[in-house]
Order: structure tokens, then C-alpha cells, then sequence
């Protein structure tokens, strides 16, 4: 987990990352040579020894609108990042794709209490290329981290729908939290089979908040009556309205969610939505009593405004009109105690 900037939350976690092979240059200079000699089935051993796996960046895959000025992609593709893997955000899931439980495991591990973790911030796990089998092992480790909360986004509520609504991965979640030792020797893990195998309708994993990313008024025609059909079965549900590309309506009156984010975007080529956009959420979320966050006014602001060389990304709230300046988080109940 890495400390972010984003100021929604406070960490985030990538769990699905790539992973690159290289020869390890701090293996022994002598035994190269047997190396090149070893039998490759008898001394495969050998070979691992001297093969280094590090972590070799992100994956993801582009679907709307929203998608065309990544961040992710972009940092993916810059040589400051350390983990670059300058891969473009389309095509097939790469064969070095991995889900990387020793992450997963710092959810829980990890004994700060009340944190709230951004969970892949750099891709989509509801995305096609995740199996079902690797959603089991991700919500089996945030079943257990009762102590955090855990923010998800997708672009693909439709897949996040069908997963959470079918009872069937609850008995799944279980069977994976039955057979990991990490995970069924934690004291919450009693209570949580329970509730999995006999309450599974009410299980909401109440310790997530699920959300689905929306950027103009065709992402409200199809996403928000997945999302809304997922916070009528108690699940908590949040929009991130960022970047927002055009003024648009979200129909908080008929299908209601618990939380908004709205931000314009930033960035090289940035598009602008205009305040009267932004101005356009913040109303209807006071209307409907919806708390809402205002990220950023976005880089095409923060140009207008005269600001960009002190805030190129128009995320600073004392620079902005006070109408703007509000930031708001749903109220729920305590966290469980740590794990």
C-alpha cells in the first residue's frame, strides 16, 4: 500500500500489477558458466535461483469516454515510474498479470484502524480480463479487513452487479477464507464464515464502499441502474464523477447513492466541462442530501483562472469560489475492530 495524494482517501493498493523476469546481477559471477552448462530439468532449481521477478507495473483496458487521458496508462508509460511497463490500456490481459496476494494481506495486517484504502487505483478488478476465482481471493481478504475501509471503482458496474448479487460467491469467499491459514486464523474469521454461509443475503461487506466512475450523461444511462440495483440491496454505493466531461444529471432522486466525487480533468489535454457542470452535481447532491466532494476544478480552470503555475491541476480549495469548496464524507456506522 502506498500513501497517496488523492484527498478522497488515503492510501492505495494495487494488488493486480505485472511482473518482470530479469537474471539476478547480484548472483554469483562463477557459477555463470554452469549456467550455460546445466541440465535444464535436473538444475531447474539453479535456474530459479539466479531468475529475479520483480514487480513490472499495470494493466487495464480502456472503454469509454473517460478512459482517453488515463492517468494510470500515462504514468505507466513514464520513465519515472519505477515500475513503468509502457504497456497501452488495450488489447488482451497480459500473460505477466498477476494477482499478488502478499498485498492483498497488508489490508489486513496492516493495524491502523479507520483507514480508508483506495483499492486498484491503476485498473478495474471488475474488468473481463479478472476471473471470478481471482474476485474470491480479493473479497475473502476484504471480508476480513473489517477495520478498513475499502473503496472500489469501476467503469463495469454491470460485472460488480452480477459478482456481489449472486450468493454463490459467498459460499466461494468462504471456501477460499476455510483453506488459507492467513485468513482463517484471524479472530474476526468466525464471525465472517457465519454471516457468509447463513445470512448471504445479507452479507454487504459493509466495510466496502462500491462505486462507479461517470463522465457525461451516456456513463448515467449505462451504469447507474447497476449501481443503484447494488445500494438496494444494502451494499454502500458512490459515484466518482471525475473527469467530468459535460454537464449531466444523475438522477440522485430515483437512484440514489450514498457518496459523490465530482472533479474536471486534469492533465495534458484536458478536457473542460465548463463550473456550470461541476456547479450542476454540487446542486443536485444538496438537493437530494447526497454528501458530495469536490476533487479539482481541473487543469483547463486552473489555466483560465490564471493559477496553473501555482495549482496546475486546480485541486487547491482556497483558490477556488467558496461554492466549490466543499467536502463532504457519508457518516456510517464504527468499523469492526482489527482482525
Amino acid at each position: 500500500m502506498s500513501i497517496t495524494t488523492i484527498p478522497w482517501t488515503q492510501k492505495t493498493s494495487n494488488p493486480l500489477h505485472l511482473i518482470k523476469l530479469s537474471l539476478d546481477k547480484n548472483f554469483p559471477v562463477k557459477f555463470w558458466l554452469q549456467l550455460c552448462t546445466v541440465n535444464l530439468l535436473t538444475g531447474i532449481n539453479f535456474w530459479f535461483s539466479a531468475i529475479k521477478i520483480s514487480h513490472g507495473g499495470h494493466w487495464c483496458k480502456k472503454i469509454s469516454a473517460g478512459c482517453a487521458n488515463c492517468y494510470a496508462e500515462e504514468i505507466n508509460q513514464s520513465a519515472y515510474f519505477k515500475f513503468a511497463s509502457y504497456l497501452k490500456y488495450t488489447g488482451n490481459r497480459p500473460k505477466n498479470l498477476i494477482l499478488d496476494v502478499d498485498i492483498l494481506r497488508q489490508w489486513i495486517s496492516s493495524r491502523t484502524e479507520n483507514e480508508k484504502i483506495f483499492c486498484f487505483s491503476m485498473t478495474d478488478c471488475f474488468g473481463d480480463w479478472v476471473t471470478d476465482e481471482e474476485l474470491d481471493v480479493i473479497f475473502a481478504h476484504a471480508a476480513i479487513a473489517t477495520h478498513k475501509t475499502l473503496q472500489f471503482l469501476t467503469k463495469r458496474p454491470d460485472r460488480m452487479l452480477k459478482y456481489l448479487a449472486d450468493n454463490n460467491c459467498k459460499a466461494r469467499i468462504a471456501s477460499v477464507i476455510e483453506s488459507d491459514e492467513f485468513l482463517r486464523s484471524r479472530k474476526i474469521s468466525a464471525y465472517i464464515l457465519h454471516r457468509l454461509k447463513h445470512y448471504p443475503d445479507k452479507f454487504t461487506f459493509e466495510n466496502c464502499w462500491f462505486g462507479a466512475s461517470i463522465e457525461n450523461q451516456k456513463a448515467v444511462t449505462n451504469r447507474a441502474s447497476h449501481l443503484y440495483k447494488l445500494h438496494n440491496r444494502g451494499f454502500i454505493t458512490w459515484y466518482s464523477v471525475e473527469p467530468l466531461l459535460e454537464e449531466t444529471i444523475l438522477y440522485l432522486n430515483h437512484e440514489r447513492v450514498d457518496w459523490v466525487v465530482v472533479g474536471a480533468e486534469s492533465g495534458s489535454g484536458a478536457r473542460d466541462c465548463g463550473l456550470d457542470a461541476i456547479a450542476g452535481i454540487i446542486s443536485e447532491c444538496r438537493v437530494n442530501q447526497v454528501p458530495v466532494f469536490c476533487k479539482q476544478m481541473g487543469t483547463a480552470w486552473a489555466k483560465q483562472s490564471k493559477t496553473y503555475r501555482v495549482d496546475p491541476k486546480g485541486e487547491t480549495p482556497e483558490l477556488w469560489d467558496k461554492s466549490f469548496n466543499i467536502r463532504e464524507f457519508p457518516k456510517f456506522p464504527a468499523l469492526m475492530r482489527n482482525p
